[in-house]
């Protein structure tokens, strides 16, 4: 495998100086033909990536880019939970103060609405009698109005006799 890889740099090689052989041999000295063709030239190295060396090295190279990413964000992210706490605690001493400061209120809040309860329940139980009661009117007045009529026409049958 060594050998067929020998024969095709060989070759490669070859095929690169018969190409600039027309360039080497004209009238100008070596120094001004080699600057002359020295940009064209491309030198490629060509790692082998199967070496495992090469992938030990990336591996160690990959570890302290990651070591290194990994300090910097966990400095980040121990500021970033310090300010969390701080804004927390911040918010639990308000919520504290308001609370302490709002609660004769909410004591005040609740027994209004206690009171308002009662009276609702008073209301709708003396609207309920008043309901009865004109109901019970209602039917007394049906009642005389009926009387009064029959007394009406009774009389009014005595005094035509």
């Amino acid at each position: 495998m060594n050998e067929k890889k020998q024969k095709n740099k060989d070759q490669s090689f070859n095929n690169t100086m018969m190409t600039f052989k027309p360039l080497l041999s004209g009238s100008l000295s070596t120094s001004q033909t080699v600057e002359r063709v020295l940009p064209q030239l491309k030198v490629t190295v060509r790692m082998d990536n199967k070496d495992w060396r090469i992938h030990v090295d990336q591996m160690h190279q990959h570890r302290e880019g990651i070591r290194s990413s990994l300090r910097e964000a966990k400095g980040l992210l121990d500021k970033l939970q310090e300010d969390i706490s701080k804004s927390l605690e911040k918010v639990g001493s308000r919520e504290k103060y308001i609370n302490n400061q709002l609660e004769q209120l909410i004591q005040e809040y609740r027994g209004a609405q206690a009171k308002l309860s009662q009276v609702k329940e008073c209301y709708h139980q003396a609207s309920g009698g008043v309901t009865e009661r004109t109901r019970v009117l209602a039917e007394v007045s049906e009642g005389t109005t009926g009387v009064g009529q029959q007394h009406v026409r009774r009389r009014s049958e005595v005094t035509a006799l």
